[in-house]
């Protein structure tokens, strides 16, 4: 785990260790697992129902611009939604998501600070805009982003600075952005192309699950 997160050994044992004492992990000799306690609980049931509803929106909104085009579709999941085993596909991408991200911005807390800079900042079009729906940045402020992350407002601002300093957002007006210039940079223009490939894969697992909304014609997933 500390090297797949790129976190010192004692960093990871000691958020293990809290981790364990809140009942969310079991420490073995052999390794950790996930408390049968934790899976079983009602309140971490609808976090999952509620990942799972965001999967299902982002592959529709997705399929509207036509960037999900040729999955290979299988019948649509009958019964309960398959929501451990779409939570385990989605993770993985999430994973490499954060290791990508993490090899940029050198460390998993500063990348999380920096995706919550563009998803805080960045707003649609109004629908009624021609053509597909333009990007608008917004200076996002620092509160907002500690909020949003539960982080401390002072830890917040030792990342932001950091991030500054490696040129990957920028204070405008009384907030924060990510700007196309960086976007476009080679760095981050790679890690995106890369991103974009592992989302259609998690996507694609998806679908051979049977776990996506049904084409049209097709009896959708029960909810």
């Amino acid at each position: 785990m500390a090297q797949s997160l790129a976190l010192s050994f004692e960093t990871v044992r000691r958020r293990v260790s809290r981790l364990a004492l809140l009942g969310v992990l079991r420490s073995r000799s052999d390794g950790i697992w996930t408390s049968a306690a934790l899976v079983d609980n009602p309140a971490h049931r609808r976090n999952v129902e509620a990942a799972y509803a965001r999967l299902r929106d982002l592959y529709t909104r997705l399929s509207s611009l036509e960037e999900l085009a040729d999955l290979p579709m299988s019948e649509p999941w009958s019964g309960a939604p398959p929501l451990r085993a779409a939570a385990r596909i989605s993770g993985e991408y999430l994973l490499r998501l954060v290791d990508r991200l993490t090899a940029l911005l050198h460390d998993p807390t500063d990348a999380a600070v920096w995706l919550e800079i563009v998803r805080s900042s960045t707003t649609l079009a109004p629908e009624d805009v021609a053509g597909p729906p333009a990007l608008v940045r917004r200076p996002v402020a620092r509160t907002l982003i500690a909020r949003q992350l539960g982080l401390p407002s002072e830890t917040v601002r030792r990342r932001i600075a950091r991030l500054s300093a490696l040129g990957a957002c920028e204070r405008s007006g009384a907030g924060l952005v990510v700007p196309n210039e960086v976007l476009q940079r080679a760095d981050f223009a790679a890690v995106i192309d890369r991103n974009l490939t592992d989302l259609r894969r998690m996507f694609i697992g998806l679908a051979q699950l049977g776990a996506l909304p049904a084409p049209a014609g097709v009896a959708a997933i029960a909810a």
